[in-house]
């Protein structure tokens, strides 16, 4: 099924970040209501936090966009735990406790602008968080901050 684009008037550069702290086991207890700090972020990274806390979670959230119609493969590469929403359906589900691993999904997007989510937490130890996507015809890359915005 191929996912139409939304409708937005809101083409600000970037996506909004969420920074939750505590000690969560699961994306699903990150909850955006306990954010602490709420920001603007160009890219979907780990080091503004890194000595924040040993346990937290994020949530980044806001559009991406894509250039063409078709299958686009979305990977995230987590240690810990790691979701990636389109159009608030779950594509990749790299969630719970566990070391650098990565997980990789696809959906059929049309040309344009879709809502984007991206879910994490960091239960101490090393935290790793990379987002990949492909396009139709194109390998693998980490997303672009050009293609995000909120």
């Amino acid at each position: 099924r191929l996912l139409s684009p939304v409708t937005t008037n809101v083409v600000e550069p970037g996506l909004s970040s969420y920074y939750i702290p505590g000690d969560f086991k699961q994306c699903a207890e990150v909850d955006l209501r306990k954010a602490t700090e709420i920001d603007i972020t160009s890219t979907l990274s780990l080091t503004p936090f890194r000595n924040k806390a040993r346990a937290f979670g994020l949530v980044f959230e806001g559009y991406i966009s894509t250039f063409q119609d078709g299958i686009h493969t979305f990977s995230t590469s987590s240690d810990d735990g790691s979701q990636l929403l389109i159009d608030d359906i779950l594509v990749v589900d790299n969630d719970n406790k566990h070391a650098a691993f990565e997980l990789t999904s696809s959906v059929n997007l049309a040309r344009g602008l879709h809502k984007i989510q991206i879910k994490y937490f960091q239960a101490g130890g090393n935290g790793e968080l990379r987002v990949y996507m492909a396009e139709p015809g194109n390998t693998k890359h980490e997303i672009s901050p050009g293609l995000l915005f909120h």
